[in-house]
């Protein structure tokens, strides 16, 4: 059954779409960013396409379990009577997708794509669905987690620590805490990096710290600085220390 879709109007009496073999190539091209189970795909329509209201969506890997059509006001969800390999739609119900322009479609998914995804127009009558686009996800670079740390540590009388700073190629978290030893000379600690540059980090005794540092004013130990960007992996450097006050 035919059913004409205006702005702000139901597809259907029956909430259906139709479902039907595809039509033709619509000359449509497309590109998705993300990672998770959020994505990003920008449709751009070829600038002798047919007039596009609406797009089914598969995903390699996972499944999609919602999509919409961004920058419309109108515009709804749909889950059934889909083209084969898609699993949501989005009717935009306004002619937003016409010749020429490009359309983004924010995409949820159940996990991880580990390949890309498909997409599948549906025409501006809403009764034929158009041969599948293929979208290719870009892959994000991986996030470096190289970095380098001074080695001389100053002493603060009024805080009761010593500090130094790491160089860091990006935002991530840096962490400090003691390696071995059979008592626990200084405390855990933990720093966040907005960019890329230098942070400082901050060692503080312990109780059995203090009691060591009053008897010979010094500490001898080992600390593992760890440096851990954002889905990157993380880095690690040792350091064998003698903190003095």
């Amino acid at each position: 059954m035919k059913a004409l879709f205006g702005v702000g109007a139901a597809i259907a009496s029956t909430g259906m779409l139709a479902a039907g073999a595809a039509a033709a190539p619509t000359g449509d091209t497309c590109s998705a960013s993300g990672s998770g189970t959020a994505y990003a795909l920008s449709i751009q329509l070829a600038p002798n396409s047919p007039q596009q209201d609406g797009f089914a969506f598969g995903a390699q890997g996972a499944t999609v379990t919602a999509a919409k059509i961004g920058g419309v006001a109108k515009g709804k969800s749909y889950r059934t009577n889909l083209p084969a390999n898609t699993t949501a739609a989005w009717l935009i119900g306004s002619p937003s997708a016409v010749p020429g322009a490009q359309v983004t479609a924010n995409v949820v998914t159940d996990g991880p794509v580990t390949g890309g995804f498909t997409v599948v127009p549906y025409d501006q009558e809403h009764n034929t669905w158009f041969d599948p686009v293929t979208c290719a996800l870009s892959k994000s670079p991986v996030p470096k987690s190289s970095f380098g740390v001074q080695s001389h540590f100053t002493y603060n009388a009024g805080t009761h620590a010593w500090s130094t700073f790491v160089t860091v190629p990006g935002p991530g978290k840096v962490n400090v805490a003691q390696k071995g030893g059979t008592k626990v000379l200084v405390s855990q600690s933990r720093v966040s990096v907005g960019h890329a540059g230098k942070a400082k980090i901050t060692v503080r005794p312990t109780a059995q710290g203090r009691q060591a540092l009053g008897a010979s004013g010094s500490l001898k130990v080992s600390l593992s600085i760890e440096f851990s960007p954002p889905n990157g992996k993380p880095a690690t450097k040792v350091l064998s220390l003698t903190l003095r006050t």
